[in-house]
């Protein structure tokens, strides 16, 4: 069972594991789907179909992948399991992982690493009606009595992997008050594709930092697929796309959604070698902004290979944060080489920025807002602004609670939720303490959504006169107004007629009447398209036995 995101390659994989286990019944469902800063809770209608569902399925086992966000969701749904089955709950993902202590006290089981081996194991022992207490990441709780099993290795041949399931009769998908079996994920206009697993690096922010020091001992934990297995999985997904209603070109973008792609030269090469001739389909991918990983000879096979978009992670305008905080290997004089030489290429460029750092001082602000007018122009809307999060037993957290930048229960599950549910990327808002750091962190959040220009940033933010000091006041108060109405999650993104207000009103400003046109056109298109492959109906699939679930272990 996923939860709050259909894209979900953990439990997909997974999925095509069981159901291809002899006299094993695999069921997926999808629960409710969500995007950034505008989370929401289940209703009592969407509980009521997911209890309706259990009760359908009479599964023997029910799998769980969670965030440490979901855990009050989880527990409700885990009551509504023992209520309408007899099924064992099984939890995974990354919270089980962090705080497997706590989450015993909830589930049957729950596995802590990668699940594929241990599900499997699990499922075949159920099936045979045998003891299953002592397989590999796995703890099993029967009364007040835990066995706690040891780990078992990474998985070394990525390739041994089946492929994600898409389109399959058993998924099940519920969400905004009703219950479907159409698989939105082959919709989605991005073919997703996760290339490899585990990052090299340990950012104290990013999940790497706990889960590579965690399974240090169990085999190489940073691992690629071949470029051959990429192509075939991509070239299996575009024939479900062929055979569905869908314009056989639908897919028009590749994302692979690796925290560093293509780092090895010689893998980059082969991919090189294949790729354009074999699916030809642009693509975009993130990786560090490092000269070791973006230099002439990766640029070289990346261009030639049909790269589109590349997206960096900068995270900070301070080499000492950057390099000391966040323990990340780049700095600035390197980002800006690397991005234009990029852009040189005709590559385009996507960043990533970490906002509302209590180790940001108003100087690595001013660093940062010159780092922002270094980078290839114009930057607007090509930046994920988001706010820094204290996952609990993250190295950041832990640092964070000794400097006293932050209590103790700031890392609370509690906390997490309100932050990560509505909080996610950083949008200006009244409740801030309205201090010239928050004013300087709302200017960088103008000049990334392209609502400022750059004459009047660096005279609000380097000179020191009385003028300046007003105008800096100035651009405080457009941030809060913006971000309020077409910040994320703000009124554009909750009702459709000011978002088509706000770009209708855009384009009249350019006086670009043809460009209004061809999105008008578009928009249509579009809405018919989704009408015609996602309407919602009540027929179920058949009854199955297994819900499955799994955990990746580079899941941020």
């Amino acid at each position: 069972m996923a939860l709050y995101r259909y894209q979900n390659f953990a439990i997909r994989i997974l999925h095509s594991i069981l159901e291809n286990i002899k006299g094993v019944k695999t069921h997926t469902i999808f629960f409710k789907h969500v995007d950034t800063n505008t989370f929401d809770p289940p209703s009592e209608k969407e509980m009521e179909l997911f209890a309706e569902t259990i009760s359908e399925l009479k599964p023997d086992l029910v799998g769980i992948s969670m965030f440490s966000l979901h855990v009050p969701i989880v527990k409700e749904l885990n009551q509504i399991v023992r209520n309408n089955s007899l099924a064992k709950i099984i939890w995974g993902g990354v919270h089980p992982t962090i705080d497997p202590e706590e989450c015993i006290k909830e589930a049957d089981m729950i596995c802590i690493g990668e699940g594929e081996g241990a599900v499997t194991d699990l499922v075949k022992r159920m099936r045979d009606g045998k003891n299953f207490d002592d397989i590999e990441n796995l703890w099993i709780r029967n009364g007040d009595c835990i066995t706690k099993n040891g780990s078992r290795q990474l998985i070394d041949d990525l390739d041994s992997i089946p492929f994600p399931s898409y389109a399959k009769d058993s998924f099940i998908f519920i969400n905004k008050d009703s219950l479907d079996t159409i698989d939105l994920a082959v919709n989605d206009k991005f073919l997703w594709i996760q290339g490899s697993r585990g990052c090299p690096f340990v950012c104290t922010y990013c999940i790497n930092s706990y889960t590579q020091p965690l399974f240090k001992k169990n085999g190489k934990y940073s691992r690629m697929r071949s470029p051959g297995n990429i192509i075939e999985e991509i070239k299996e997904q575009l024939k479900i796309v062929e055979n569905s209603d869908l314009p056989n070109d639908w897919k028009d973008k590749v994302l692979f959604i690796d925290e560093v792609f293509g780092k090895n030269l010689e893998w980059l090469k082969e991919f090189e070698s294949s790729y354009p001739k074999e699916v030809g389909i642009p693509y975009f991918f993130e990786t560090l902004p490092h000269k070791n990983l973006v230099n002439k000879n990766s640029l070289d096979l990346w261009e030639r290979s049909g790269a589109e978009t590349i997206n960096f992670g900068i995270q900070t305008g301070s080499d000492h944060i950057r390099k000391n905080i966040f323990k990340r290997p780049t700095v600035n004089k390197d980002i800006i080489k690397i991005t234009n030489d990029v852009a040189d290429r005709g590559i385009k460029l996507k960043y990533d920025l970490i906002a509302d750092n209590p180790y940001d001082t108003e100087e690595s602000l001013k660093e940062a807002i010159k780092l922002l007018y270094q980078l290839p122009q114009p930057v607007s809307n090509k930046f994920n602004l988001f706010r820094l999060q204290w996952f609990p037993g993250y190295p950041i957290t832990n640092k964070a609670i000794e400097d006293g930048h932050i209590k103790e229960e700031d890392s609370s599950i509690e906390k997490l939720i309100k932050r990560t549910s509505n909080d996610w990327a950083y949008v200006p808002t009244l409740e801030m303490i309205q201090n010239k750091k928050t004013k300087l962190t709302n200017v960088i959040w103008l000049i990334v959504w392209g609502h400022t220009n750059e004459n009047i940033v660096k005279y609000s933010v380097f000179s020191d006169s009385i003028g300046s000091k007003l105008c800096l006041q100035y651009l405080n108060y457009k941030a809060l107004l913006f971000g309020k109405v077409v910040g994320v999650g703000g009124l554009q993104s909750h009702y459709l007629l000011v978002q088509w207000g706000i770009s209708f009103l855009r384009y009249l400003s350019k006086g670009d009447i043809k460009g209004l046109t061809q999105k008008i056109i578009e928009l249509l298109k579009r809405k018919k398209i989704f009408k015609q492959h996602s309407g919602f109906h009540k027929s179920q699939p058949p009854v199955q036995n297994v819900l499955s679930w799994r955990f990746s272990s580079n899941t941020k």
